[in-house]
């Protein structure tokens, strides 16, 4: 039988501040591809849709929305439970990758 628990251990206070950083990337991937939401909305809105300037806002917000709340989210959450496993090691990499991350979600938001 097996008597161990599956439960990981309190992560050290730097893992904490990563893992909180991607927590943040993925919140806020979220709540960015719901504003593209409301975009996608209005852009199919007869008399709202001439605002928007270009001819294809339709599909360009719709990969956007489909960007940010699948594969920004995963990979957020991916470097979540990365961190709470990881150690202190190499903590730099761990935020060069967080920084890269962020300017990716920027250039796509972009």
């Amino acid at each position: 039988m097996l008597n161990q628990g599956f439960s990981l251990e309190t992560p050290a206070p730097g893992s904490r501040r990563l893992a909180t950083g991607w927590l943040l990337l993925a919140l806020g991937s979220l709540v960015i591809g719901g504003l593209f939401t409301l975009l996608i909305v209005m852009s199919r809105t007869p008399g709202i849709q001439d605002i928007f300037p270009w001819v294809d806002f339709f599909h360009t917000a719709l990969v956007v929305h489909v960007d940010l709340t699948v594969l920004v989210w995963f990979l957020s959450f991916a470097g979540v439970f990365w961190s709470f496993n990881s150690t202190e090691n190499c903590s730099a990499c761990g935020w060069g990758a967080l920084y890269l991350c962020l300017a990716g979600t920027a250039v796509i938001t972009l």
